[in-house]
């Protein structure tokens, strides 16, 4: 049944099992299967890995998607078949409806598939439903942005998406890579490990010391480099892709997957320099090294937004009253636990408070409660909190959220 406070945790676990069984498979097939253990726990090294799959977000469910997008293409471009392109395209077209922008690799596969020449017209034919569907299965995406107000969670004047965004979060991805202070959600000394051995291998092709077996590898591997950059650069692009903020960390999943794997293509390519007892021994290291930062959680705890939310479903709880009405700024929050739920905007309007308080005295709902962040300084709600005087208030409970504002829970009386 719909249970909001357990489903979807339920959910993550299975993505994280999923996910860590799809790289231990695909490793061990193209590696060695103590390389497939070892890969497994590399992934897990990064605190962001846990943290999300701990977390009720749909972050490590996109980033199971690219990674089967990922072994599509592979298949695919290895040897092409009408059922191969039929579970690419599916997958690319599941992968966007998770995350909006993941739309990139749709058109990023397919430019790949065009240029190498791994779509021929009898598999176009064969799958020929599926493309004739695409607009169809894209259509869930298109209204989600057409139908939430500030789609693409902006202020007044801040662009979604911008270049000089572009370069301010490349600084500081960048810097933070040498951040050693066990605080953010990420393994930065396999990060570093993992761009050393991408040197370390550029060159070993460079000097064809390195070979590829099969042409398509070749190209399957620019591809996915292209997948990769582009897929950060729109992150990055954001105007909330900081590296370093706890909001915004979860847009590095993949950029940490790649990490994670960076010393398992070291043992595939160079042996000589790491082998399967190396690789064992370095992803129990990072194990024992990044774990304890995920099970900590000073960066999450870091976000108060969580602490208000869980003061508000304490104060829902305590009312032990289902039929009731709560004006919030983020009502969705609260229409997923099943209670009604308005903004202050809806609130404010005459002809709506009136209706609110006409069904509140016709007990339609038991309570209105409110919540409100209030300024300490001034003892007054902040500017996208405020209610219309017409209301009146009786105060239930007032608890700290930041050291400049706290949390007033209230009740509309008459």
């Amino acid at each position: 049944g719909y249970r909001p406070l357990v489903n979807p945790f339920v959910l993550n676990s299975l993505v994280l099992f999923s996910l860590l069984t799809l790289v231990g498979v695909v490793v061990r097939r193209t590696v060695s299967p103590a390389a497939g253990y070892a890969a497994m726990g590399l992934v897990l090294s990064y605190p962001i890995v846990s943290i999300s799959a701990s977390s009720g977000g749909f972050d490590l469910f996109s980033l199971l998607f690219f990674c089967l997008s990922v072994v599509a293409l592979y298949r695919q471009m290895q040897k092409p078949s009408d059922l191969d392109l039929a579970f690419l395209w599916m997958t690319l077209l599941m992968f966007a409806n998770i995350r909006y922008e993941s739309i990139v690799h749709l058109f990023l596969a397919s430019a790949a598939l065009l240029a190498f020449r791994k779509l021929d017209r009898s598999q176009f034919r064969g799958a020929i439903h599926l493309f004739a569907l695409t607009p169809f299965f894209l259509l869930p995406m298109i209204l989600q942005r057409q139908l939430t107000a500030n789609a693409w969670e902006t202020d007044p004047g801040v662009e979604p998406f911008s270049l000089g965004h572009l370069w301010n979060h490349l600084q500081t991805l960048l810097s933070s890579q040498l951040r050693l202070d066990w605080f953010l959600p990420y393994a930065n000394l396999l990060n570093l490990l993992s761009l050393a051995v991408l040197v370390l291998l550029a060159v070993g092709l460079a000097r064809r010391q390195i070979r590829w077996k099969e042409p398509f590898q070749a190209q399957f591997s620019l591809a996915l480099l292209v997948m990769f950059l582009v897929g950060t650069a729109v992150f990055l692009a954001h105007h909330m892709g900081l590296y370093d903020h706890p909001t915004q960390a979860r847009f590095f999943l993949i950029f940490s997957m790649a990490g994670a794997l960076g010393p398992v293509l070291l043992r595939k390519f160079r042996p000589d320099l790491l082998g399967d007892r190396g690789l064992g021994f370095l992803a129990l290291a990072m194990l024992l090294l990044y774990h304890p930062v995920a099970v900590q959680g000073r960066f999450i705890n870091t976000l108060t937004l969580n602490r208000e939310t869980s003061l508000c479903i304490e104060a829902l709880k305590r009312q032990n009253e289902p039929k009731l009405l709560v004006i919030a700024d983020r009502p969705g929050q609260y229409a997923s636990l099943g209670y009604g739920a308005v903004d202050f905007g809806y609130a404010n309007l005459g002809s709506n408070r009136e209706g609110l308080m006409l069904e509140l005295r016709r007990k339609l709902f038991q309570q209105i409660l409110v919540f409100q962040k209030i300024h300490y300084q001034t003892q007054e709600p902040v500017a996208s909190n405020r209610l219309d005087a017409g209301y009146r208030l009786e105060t239930v409970s007032e608890a700290q959220v930041t050291a400049n504002e706290f949390l007033r829970v209230s009740r509309v009386v008459f």
